[in-house]
């Protein structure tokens, strides 16, 4: 587990990323928190190698702005206690809850396209992710510029029992870093608010597949999982996701 501290003089300021072993694994944007005080992060991640390189960056989008990380550490984990069989969930809630998370119908439904803001277009395209699962297909969203934003959302109504903890895992892409203007943000429901996970594309390389990874507990019996693609400043990108899948979860979500 990965614990560190971030500061932000002002919302406006960008964000913070943490990459292990060159892969983008969490980002904290300058919004996240108030503006003015230490806040506290929480990376939770398994070593595959040894050893492991961490990597903090930067991406400031003022021209005068404090950004500032301290007390970085790295500590062990013991395993997470399980859920008892008293009180796991009904059958009916442990499957996955998401339909099509492969897109491997070759079509979006029952996912739903919308809020496209600007010059926006979205496909089904091949090949799908070259991770593990991703299959022939995968869900292409075209941020066209080139004035001002362009985004648009995907989404999906799942099929959770309130009060169970979920797992949820997507593969994503860009088509280009160029300026760290574009986004893939991941927003779940959690408890009584909500949950998201945003990554800049300038974090990782242009056309690489990578994964994000959150858990959540729902808040009702049909939660919306909701993608959102955009970029800003007339930056032009493709964003693509791929094997979406959303699980039940056996021990505590964060």
């Amino acid at each position: 587990m990965l614990t560190f501290r971030t500061y932000f003089d002002a919302c406006g300021d960008g964000f913070v990323g943490v990459k292990l072993n060159q892969a983008p694994v969490y980002t904290v944007d300058a919004c996240d928190y108030g503006a003015g005080a230490f806040e506290d992060n929480t990376v939770n991640f398994t070593a595959t190698v040894s050893p492991t390189n961490l990597r903090f960056e930067f991406e400031v989008s003022e021209t005068t702005a404090v950004v500032k990380i301290d007390n970085v550490a790295v500590v062990p984990v013991s395993a997470p206690t399980a859920v008892s069989s008293s009180t796991a969930p009904a059958a009916s809630c442990t499957s996955n809850i998401i339909s099509n998370g492969g897109f491997e119908s070759g079509a979006v439904s029952p996912w739903a396209v919308s809020a496209q803001v600007g010059n926006t277009a979205s496909s089904v395209v091949k090949p799908g992710s070259t991770n593990a699962g991703g299959g022939a297909y995968a869900f292409s969203a075209s941020l066209l510029g080139p004035q001002g934003v362009s985004s648009l959302t995907l989404s999906q109504v799942m099929a959770t029992c309130a009060g169970t903890n979920y797992s949820v895992k997507v593969d994503y892409k860009f088509s280009s870093t160029a300026l760290n203007d574009c986004s893939f943000k991941l927003q779940y429901p959690y408890k009584t608010s909500s949950g998201s996970e945003t990554t800049p594309s300038a974090l990782g390389t242009a056309g690489a597949w990578y994964t994000t990874f959150a858990t959540f507990q729902a808040v009702s019996n049909a939660d919306v999982l909701t993608m959102v693609f955009s970029c800003s400043n007339g930056q032009t990108d493709v964003i693509e996701v791929d094997n979406v899948v959303a699980a039940y979860y056996p021990y505590n979500a964060f």
